[in-house]
């Protein structure tokens, strides 16, 4: 008996059976991939935290301090990337290790000791560089990092309406000083702190640590390098975060955390009402 072959309209429906569960399962499939890859940058951001408590807790719970905004972890900086940007050639010299550069010593990141000198902890695999560096397409390639903490300013602002707490040192570890003469120096973990006249003392489950490296509040709405992640979008400002006791989220700004309008600290906007002086 012979077989009864396919006819073409049968191979056709088949065919467009086969399209069309694929035009369903790959957004789907997109979808899941991003995911995931937001959880890998969130559990990255918990091991900072848990990194930044284990560092306190050796150093009488105060936060570390670090040379310029890009030098809390990872490996070095790239000086070929970072040519012409705002990055301070100090950050090119830092990496995983303690190191001589020209008779100099240059202090390691310092939390890379407490993240087991693991360089890809400082990596978020939604990296898409910085808008503010247009030669810059991954932060992690060029800053060795992609997360950015709020570092202390030269003056004693809050800058983006955000409390500083990381403190700041040369390469020798000799803490800076503002422009006013009072010192850069590291806050305590869970107290208090005053900045530009204001204080912060809302709980530390509220108070900002570090975030996807563009999440500062003068980055541009609307730039793809500015939205890393999915539910990112052109109208809401939209990180990964690390707040102060030690969790990770995926956090949406409200719509006057941006450089227009509303209540303004040093020409940037906050949120005065829901998070006060993060």
């Amino acid at each position: 008996m012979r077989s009864r072959a396919f006819t073409l309209i049968e191979l056709l429906v088949v065919i467009s059976i086969i399209a069309l569960l694929i035009a369903i399962l790959l957004p789907a499939l997109s979808s899941a991939r991003a995911s995931s890859r937001l959880t890998q940058c969130l559990s990255n951001m918990n091991q900072h935290g848990n990194a930044i408590a284990a560092y306190a807790a050796d150093n009488k719970e105060l936060v570390p301090s670090m040379q310029d905004w890009y030098a809390l972890s990872g490996p070095a900086a790239d000086p070929a990337l970072i040519a012409g940007t705002t990055v301070s050639p100090v950050t090119a010299q830092v990496g995983l290790k303690s190191e001589v550069v020209n008779g100099t010593v240059v202090a390691a990141r310092p939390l890379n000791e407490y993240t087991g000198d693991d360089p890809f902890a400082s990596l978020c695999p939604d990296d898409k560089g910085d808008s503010f560096q247009t030669t810059v397409d991954s932060a992690y390639e060029a800053y060795g990092t992609s997360y950015q903490p709020h570092w202390q300013d030269s003056q004693d602002t809050p800058y983006f309406g955000v409390a500083t707490v990381f403190g700041a040192i040369d390469l020798n570890g000799n803490v800076l000083s503002r422009s006013d003469g009072t010192q850069r120096a590291p806050r305590r973990m869970d107290s208090a702190i005053t900045n530009g006249g204001q204080t912060y003392s809302h709980s530390w489950s509220e108070k900002f640590m570090l975030g996807d490296f563009p999440w500062h509040g003068n980055r541009p709405l609307g730039d793809p390098k500015n939205s890393w992640h999915i539910g990112a979008s052109e109208t809401q400002r939209a990180s990964s975060m690390l707040f102060g006791d030690g969790h990770a989220e995926f956090f949406k700004f409200e719509d006057d955390y941006n450089n227009t309008g509303g209540v303004n600290l040093n020409g940037y906007d906050v949120d005065p009402n829901e998070h006060g002086f993060w």
